[in-house]
């Protein structure tokens, strides 16, 4: 995605220039320390720059959702509405990320569809 804000310094004054538009060379705003609205620019500036380095992750559901298990019982497969409790990346708990789309679904017309492929 291209970045909105660009980081730099004017006469030893660190900033952040704004995008304004949509085209490569659109007009440019800069704020700095001293603007209304500059804490909401950085903060932007330091998602995009978390972006940039592939260290923004786009979860696939929250904490609080529920999810939608396909479970093997009594030689059948059922659907089980489970809620997500956390979301750990290096242990394996109830189920791994992979298994989103396999066995584990975010709405429940998904797991019917699934159930019905088996």
């Amino acid at each position: 995605m291209e970045r909105l804000t660009e980081r730099a310094e004017i006469d030893k004054c660190p900033g952040i220039w704004v995008k304004e538009g949509f085209a490569n060379e659109g007009n440019k705003t800069w704020f700095n320390g001293y603007d209304e609205g500059y804490s909401a620019i950085n903060k932007c500036a330091d998602y995009e720059d978390l972006e940039e380095q592939s260290k923004l992750l786009k979860l696939p559901c929250a904490v609080g959702d529920t999810v939608y298990v396909l479970r093997l019982d009594n030689a059948a497969y059922m659907i089980n509405n489970e809620k997500v409790w956390e979301i750990v990346e290096d242990k394996f708990e109830i189920f791994h990320f992979d298994s989103i789309g396999k066995t584990v679904f975010l709405t429940r017309e998904e797991a019917e569809a699934a159930l019905k492929e088996l």
